[in-house]
């Protein structure tokens, strides 16, 4: 279920428009030779909206999460009770030479915070 919620409504919106505007949808040769059409606006359907979970986390405490525009939130500072486990992952860094390049020391800092911040939600992962 956090799956299927973890892209927000108005941001998937925002991105099916940008996809739109960048395939040129709207007045394309190609589909007005076969005779076909894409409409610009959105589908609309009723829809049933997802009651707010409640998330028991560690020391038996428990979590509202709030609705922060189509995104659940729930704060820093809690772990999980039935933590994931995270054994092989990997860091690629793909960039091209310039002013913009990460060193492999930022690179490095940015992975530690990063276990760090997962080992703060209860998460178990390897270095």
């Amino acid at each position: 279920m956090a799956s299927q919620s973890s892209i927000p409504p108005y941001k998937r919106l925002f991105e099916i428009n940008k996809l739109h505007s960048a395939l040129k949808l709207t007045n394309n040769d190609f589909l007005k030779e076969v005779e076909m059409s894409i409409d610009k606006s959105i589908l609309v359907t009723n829809r049933r909206q997802l009651r707010l979970p409640t998330i028991l986390c560690g020391n038996k405490k428990t979590i509202n999460i709030k609705n922060m525009n189509g995104s659940w939130e729930y704060g820093k500072g809690y772990t999980l009770v039935v933590p994931s486990n995270i054994q092989n992952w990997c860091v690629i860094t793909i960039q091209n030479k310039g002013r913009n390049m990460i060193s492999r020391n930022m690179m490095e800092d940015f992975v530690k915070m990063y276990i760090d911040c997962v080992r703060s939600h209860g998460i178990r992962i390897s270095e």
